[in-house]
């Protein structure tokens, strides 16, 4: 029986991983690939973010950044998160046209007294309700109101 070199079994191996590419490739016309040491695999890009299956942290409101602003995560027509200081939920619906209305919002009612945690939470969950589309910036989730102006900015 005749002996294969290292380099043949490297061969096989990267027509094996080419095989099985091909399919990715062609039912995705998005794909591209990667890297990753000497073997290449196929990874399809991802057409649009979602608002669902993701916590967005909160890295702006209004003109106040931090890092301890808080979070939203929606599911299910539901949303929840936490603020500057208390934790909330409301009902949202969101159409295709990357419009977004929130209402029904509930919130816990502790009294935060650290710096204008208090003035900012209010603005932001009444600024909240008021919201009528989002958009996406790279990674970044931006929440508009009326005539596109910026509510927040969640990572």
């Amino acid at each position: 029986m005749k002996r294969r070199s290292a380099r043949h079994f490297y061969l096989v191996t990267v027509a094996k991983i080419t095989a099985l590419m091909i399919p990715i490739l062609l039912v995705s016309p998005t794909a591209r690939l990667q890297n990753f040491g000497e073997v290449a695999i196929a990874t399809a890009a991802s057409e649009k973010p979602s608002l669902q299956d993701h916590k967005w942290t909160i890295t702006n409101i209004g003109s106040h950044t931090g890092k301890h602003l808080g979070f939203i995560t929606f599911g299910n027509g539901q949303l929840e998160g936490q603020s500057t200081c208390n934790r909330f939920s409301a009902v949202y619906k969101s159409g295709d046209d990357n419009s977004l209305t929130v209402f029904a919002i509930g919130a816990t009612q502790l009294v935060c007294q650290v710096g204008d945690t208090m003035e900012i939470e209010t603005a932001f969950l009444a600024d909240l309700e008021a919201v009528q589309s989002y958009k996406f910036a790279g990674d970044t989730l931006i929440l508009l109101k009326e005539n596109d102006v910026e509510i927040a900015r969640l990572k």
